[in-house]
């Protein structure tokens, strides 16, 4: 017992979640940034640009929404159980893109996948950040957050290097890498984590992702608006 409280007055927790930060900055850096770079290197036109990128946004807000829809419902499911999951379709996605370097219907639904997921495993680290700090874990987001920006400048400096001096071919290497990296961050952070989701209050129900829009039609109508900016984004 003294353990956890000595963890919980500890900076190890705030540590760890900066790596996590440092791991999706840098996958998002390389799934989107360089997402143009990389596409057109294989032949894409803008069209088609713009369409991967824009159902890679949509896919990853739908799953998000989705899955944590299914850990509001389902007792036994949580982030730190779904987690490992995702990263695995995200990193089965990128190994796809080493696989060939052709404009073909494979490479183009891979790297929507690999937008989609890695939007998806960000929401899934925030649900992680919060039922961390929520078992009394001493972690400082902003912190972690800037640490996380910081990787994301790092990253798009040395891709762009060696993307110019190297060959295109280096993204998928570097993604496959960084889905790594994620995961052994992820695996650690949720230490801090447990396993049982605390029970709600008597009278209390979680809103369920139908139930939702029906409760709050107006703001719903403005998260659907948000929701379809960042998408055309």
């Amino acid at each position: 017992m003294s353990k956890i409280q000595d963890l919980k007055q500890s900076n190890a927790p705030g540590w760890f979640f900066s790596f996590v930060q440092v791991g999706f900055w840098m996958s998002f850096c390389i799934s989107v940034s360089f997402a143009a770079v990389y596409l057109q290197a294989l032949g894409y036109s803008n069209a088609m640009l713009g369409l991967i990128l824009a159902l890679g946004s949509v896919m990853g807000i739908v799953t998000a929404i989705s899955l944590a829809d299914w850990i509001d419902r389902d007792r036994r499911i949580t982030a730190k159980k779904l987690i490992p999951w995702v990263l695995g379709l995200q990193t089965a996605s990128v190994a796809i893109l080493l696989l060939t370097d052709a404009q073909c219907l494979a490479v183009s639904a891979a790297f929507v996948a690999y937008i989609g997921f890695c939007t998806t495993v960000n929401n899934l680290n925030l649900k992680l950040y919060a039922d961390a700090d929520h078992a009394g874990f001493r972690i400082n987001y902003g912190f972690s957050r800037g640490i996380g920006s910081l990787a994301y400048v790092l990253i798009s400096v040395a891709l762009g290097l060696l993307m110019e001096r190297v060959s295109y071919r280096v993204l998928p290497v570097l993604g496959l890498i960084l889905c790594v990296v994620q995961y052994l961050a992820c695996l650690r952070f949720t230490h801090f984590v447990s396993d049982e989701k605390k029970a709600a209050p008597f009278g209390e129900r979680n809103s369920t992702l139908t139930a939702f829009p029906k409760n709050n039609p107006r703001y719903s109508l403005l998260l659907a608006g948000v929701v379809l900016r960042i998408g055309a984004l």
